[in-house]
């Protein structure tokens, strides 16, 4: 049944919010755009809307929706979820309602306003997922790992991007554990960071976050993001559209240069939308290298957050450990970071001063709490808010570091006995060339050592003695504090 008042009404909102917009933070040849990947609508079944939308409840299954009736589960439709987006200044809206894309096929008010509407829904399975870029509902089968792999394959292979959601609730460690990689992680689920156990019905930010972590630790690359996971009309004013923004650096704006943004790790997150002043950070190198690249070890790296002042940048490394501390002291804020040679990642998180150290000293009374929550849903074995961060601003993807090398031998691979003959190779990085790297030559019972010039080479003059026959020269390099090490084989022939 369509609804021309409220079409009318929420559609005068959006045309007279169509200039509003947040001031483009550009890339090397992107643009930073803000959204949100987790919004639900009254098609969802967990959110109530009447007769309407939900069909009669006492029918099984007509529209799926009779699972939500109090009053206060009362969802918003997909015009007035747009609506609510744009008036908080997101450039993109994803409804993503459970196991189907009824507001995308059948709702007038979809794809209406200046927003840029991003296709998806939440796929339950055995634990939740996002199927963002989904041009149908994919057929899950048993939903066993095997289907995973397939339906992620499937998505991808139609534009779109998989993403595990909430992690928190532990239904996806229980259910598949860590051995598929997706595309992106949920790692902030559901409006302020304050908002934990044992507050109901809500989760624990930092396990989703050190649960990312461990990915980063495997040498994956998985971008992070954030969602509202927005449901009900009561909730909306701390868990509407953008609570949080996920940021994603796109090539275009659409949906397409969204989704490729986000399979780069091209993403920020921040607390809240941008016309409600949320934080903004990001990472990039001295050559504008940002989120998402991969660069050489011990690389700089340059921190850029707005709307934080008085704010702690915090740089995070492998194992969720913390590089450095600073405080931000302006509005619009930089610093830059000397990166351990040993990180293969590093990302930014923003949060006001939260009495962590006064926090610690409840321990013995988060202790006494802890057994009285065991059989919660969502309790990891602590009262987070005596442990966790409970006033993060923003946090980042990482920039990676890939420390691994290569030699490529390129010297002569032939020689007559008693004469000499050369024997050199090239060793590169992730970055290119490596100068000033010692290599060595092994080769007929020798060794000789040379150190590679300005373009990664080095070389040597060898005696080739005899008797003929095939040989090898073996070209090491070491490995160093920032690089690993590698060796490259090759076949030699001696003549007479």
């Amino acid at each position: 049944m369509k609804r021309p008042l409220a079409v009318a009404l929420v559609a005068a909102v959006l045309a007279g919010l169509a200039a509003v917009s947040m001031p483009a933070r550009a890339g090397d040849s992107c643009e930073w755009l803000a959204g949100d990947f987790h919004v639900h609508t009254v098609y969802s079944h967990d959110a109530f809307g009447g007769p309407i939308y939900d069909g009669d409840p006492t029918v099984e299954g007509g529209n799926g929706q009779e699972e939500a009736q109090e009053p206060y589960t009362l969802g918003w439709t997909p015009l007035e979820e747009g609506a609510i987006a744009q008036t908080r200044g997101l450039d993109f809206l994803a409804i993503t309602d459970h196991n189907n894309m009824l507001a995308r096929d059948t709702d007038p008010g979809y794809g209406g306003g200046d927003l840029i509407w991003v296709d998806g829904y939440e796929n339950s399975l055995h634990a939740h997922a996002q199927m963002i870029g989904a041009k149908k509902i994919y057929e899950e089968g048993p939903a066993n790992l095997e289907d995973i792999e397939r339906i992620a394959a499937e998505l991808r292979a139609d534009g779109g991007f998989f993403q595990i959601n909430h992690p928190a609730d532990q239904r996806w460690v229980n259910s598949y554990g860590t051995s598929f990689i997706p595309d992106s992680i949920e790692a902030w689920n559901i409006g302020p960071w304050v908002y934990q156990p044992p507050f109901p019905a809500s989760g624990d930010h930092q396990w989703p976050l050190d649960f990312y972590d461990g990915y980063l630790d495997r040498g994956k690359h998985i971008a992070a993001t954030g969602g509202s996971d927005s449901h009900w009309r009561s909730t909306t004013s701390a868990q509407g559209a953008g609570q949080p923004t996920t940021w994603v650096c796109a090539e275009s704006r659409s949906q397409s240069g969204i989704v490729s943004g986000v399979r780069a790790g091209r993403t920020t997150i921040s607390s809240e939308p941008p016309n409600y002043g949320g934080a903004f950070a990001t990472l990039e190198t001295v050559d504008g290298r940002g989120l998402g690249s991969t660069v050489a070890p011990g690389t700089s790296v340059t921190a850029h957050v707005a709307t934080a002042p008085g704010a702690i940048l915090t740089l995070v490394t492998n194992g969720s450990e913390v590089v450095d501390q600073v405080t931000v002291d302006g509005p619009d804020f930089t610093h830059t970071f000397e990166v351990p040679l040993d990180s293969t990642w590093v990302r930014a998180e923003v949060h006001m001063p939260d009495g962590a150290e006064v926090r610690k000293e409840l321990t013995p009374l988060c202790d006494r709490l802890a057994p009285l929550m065991e059989d919660t849903q969502i309790f990891q074995g602590e009262v987070s808010h005596c442990v966790n961060r409970l006033d993060v601003m923003a946090l980042t993807s990482p920039i990676y570091f890939d420390p691994t090398t290569t030699v490529s031998y390129d010297g002569n691979t032939s020689g007559a006995a008693g004469g000499t003959a050369t024997l050199s190779a090239t060793l590169t990085g992730i970055e290119g060339e490596i100068e000033g790297a010692p290599l060595t030559f092994s080769f007929q019972d020798s060794t000789y050592a040379a150190v590679t010039d300005s373009n990664g080479y080095a070389s040597v003059e060898v005696p080739v003695a005899g008797p003929a026959g095939e040989y090898v020269v073996t070209t090491t390099f070491g490995g160093s504090d920032t690089y690993d090490a590698s060796a490259d084989s090759d076949a030699f022939q001696v003549t007479e």
